[in-house]
């Protein structure tokens, strides 16, 4: 007999946001226990087949933004995050999104426009 796989508690860490637009582009949250973000979009901004959108934590000390892996356009997607990423979004104030070249940023730092930047919440 197998037991039920424990539920996957999710706790919002972020609605990413345009001023302009009424609906958020996509929703950030985490998950704790297991150490994963499940991005999920909601209205985000059309792309061209050579352009992708990634997200950065922005540590509240002003060290380096710290890649958080690409943002989907259409599916929602769950991921792992390392220890570094999750660090980094554990100490992080603002989350921020940037327009790079398929794949990711080349450079291991925002090479794009920045599109979006809002706030976290606090993750507990």
């Amino acid at each position: 007999w197998r037991g039920q796989e424990p539920e996957i508690v999710w706790q919002a860490a972020a609605e990413m946001r345009d001023a302009a637009r009424p609906e958020p582009l996509w929703l950030i949250d985490v998950n704790r226990e297991q150490r994963r973000i499940r991005l999920r979009p909601a209205a985000p901004y059309p792309l061209n087949a050579m352009q992708v959108h990634e997200l950065w934590a922005l540590p509240a000390n002003g060290t380096a933004p710290v890649s958080l892996g690409l943002l989907p356009q259409r599916d929602i997607v769950e991921r792992p995050l390392s220890e570094y990423q999750y660090a980094a979004l554990l100490t992080a104030s603002k989350l921020a999104v940037s327009r790079e070249p398929a794949g990711g940023s080349p450079t291991g730092a925002p090479t794009g426009p920045v599109v979006v930047v809002v706030d976290i919440r606090q993750v507990t």
